[in-house]
């Protein structure tokens, strides 16, 4: 749903998912900018520019690790996802 979401509004983006046991290997092979998972970016093989770690109880805040500066967000919405991602790619265009 977040990946269908992205693709709609941000069309240019190429948006890529994969279940969360094959996270490593994709990253591996994609070398993403942004990864959003339910995972921390502990899992990673390789950096990306930013890891967004959406938790599964929405409850509890999102972690965004951007840049190498971490925080957490309470009340993650797509607008704020969006805004990463648009942030990503204004530093590294695709």
């Amino acid at each position: 749903m977040i990946a269908a979401g992205i693709a709609l509004l941000r069309p240019s983006i190429e948006v890529a998912t994969t279940r969360p046991e094959e996270l490593a290997l994709e990253v591996s092979r994609i070398n993403p900018q942004v990864v959003i998972s339910s995972q921390s970016e502990a899992t990673s093989p390789a950096p990306v520019q930013a890891w967004v770690k959406i938790p599964i109880d929405p409850a509890q805040p999102a972690e965004v690790l951007f840049g190498g500066r971490r925080r957490t967000v309470s009340g993650f919405t797509l607008e704020a996802l969006l805004a990463i991602i648009d942030e990503a790619e204004q530093s590294h265009p695709l």
